[in-house]
């Protein structure tokens, strides 16, 4: 087998900062913080989620650009986009200050330099008012816990408010609606530990909510989109199944992960992966018929290759 590894450049500097070049782009970090494994790759990132969502770096006229963020209990990360590539991401305890500047935007001070620009100010405009108060009201608040000493946010206590319903994605997803008389709607919606919530938009009217116990699976419906389905109707409109289309297959593939950790064999990661035995019915059932002579051939093959009985494929091209 053959792994691929991406073009990356790995430099420790004598200053104690690590610079990491990956196909343009640049990632900046303290060495001596414990979190520079982490910031590296965000896979690694084990902090309480508190938000994330699009915002725009005002870097003056023509250099604006709007960025994915992501805020977490130990790391303040950017993207390109969600679910996109991480640009930039420095630990929480490297925040300097955080201020309002004007109704939609807020400017955050860093002890390093943060982002491509290698600069320690970087202002930030959000979409509306109410979510610059959201952003900068839990920046501020990771601030305080850096500045009291306090860690106990770097993972939820099991039985606390916050282990119950932690927060694991949020983002807009377009909500589908299968009559050809309702109009599909960009909603924002919001996963936790407990439950799938859904609001007008971005800091705006709550809608409705799903259980996560009264979810019988999460599908791929296709490419961009994947499918909800509860025991119970959840909607404003009283369904108990919803289709959300998301802009991209990795967006997508963000949401699904995150069910997937939530509820253990009902979610299918892929195309081809099958529900789970227990939440299977005789509508998922299905045959394929090919020529005698055919399957005796592969079957032969696979036993000469030793393969077991689960791991008989036949080409597309042959059915």
């Amino acid at each position: 087998a053959h792994c691929h590894v991406p073009r990356c450049l790995l430099v420790i500097v004598a200053t104690g900062l690590i610079q990491r070049v990956q196909d343009g782009v640049d990632i900046n970090m303290a060495t001596h913080s414990s979190y520079a494994e982490q910031s590296a790759n965000p896979a690694l990132d084990t902090g309480v989620l508190l938000c994330e969502g699009y915002l725009r770096k005002m870097r003056g006229w023509g250099q604006n650009r709007t960025r994915w963020f992501r805020l977490s209990s130990t790391n303040f990360s950017y993207y390109t986009k969600d679910a996109g590539e991480l640009i930039a991401s420095v630990a929480v305890c490297e925040i300097e200050s955080v201020k309002e500047i004007s109704r939609y935007q807020l400017c955050v001070t860093t002890k390093i330099p943060f982002g491509k620009t290698s600069l320690v100010e970087m202002i930030l405009e959000a979409p509306s008012e109410v979510v610059r108060e959201r952003w900068e009201s839990n920046l501020g608040m990771v601030q305080l816990e850096q500045m009291a000493g306090n860690s106990d946010t770097a993972a939820p206590r099991p039985g606390s408010g916050l282990g119950d319903d932690t927060l694991l994605a949020e983002g807009y997803l377009i909500k589908v609606q299968e009559s050809l008389l309702a109009l599909s709607r960009s909603r924002w919606f919001s996963l936790t530990r407990t439950r799938l919530s859904y609001f007008s938009e971005e800091g705006g009217e709550f809608l409705a909510s799903c259980p996560l116990n009264t979810i019988l699976f999460v599908g791929i419906d296709d490419a961009t989109a994947f499918k909800v389905s509860a025991a119970k109707p959840f909607t404003k409109t009283g369904a108990s199944a919803v289709t959300l289309a998301c802009r991209d297959t990795a967006e997508r593939d963000r949401w699904i992960r995150c069910f997937d950790q939530l509820l253990p064999g009902k979610v299918t990661v892929s195309e081809y992966s099958p529900l789970s035995t227990k939440v299977r019915t005789e509508k998922d059932h299905f045959g394929v018929h090919i020529s005698k002579d055919l399957s005796q051939q592969y079957l032969a093959q696979h036993d000469k290759e030793g393969a077991s009985q689960g791991n008989r494929f036949i080409r597309d091209g042959d059915l």
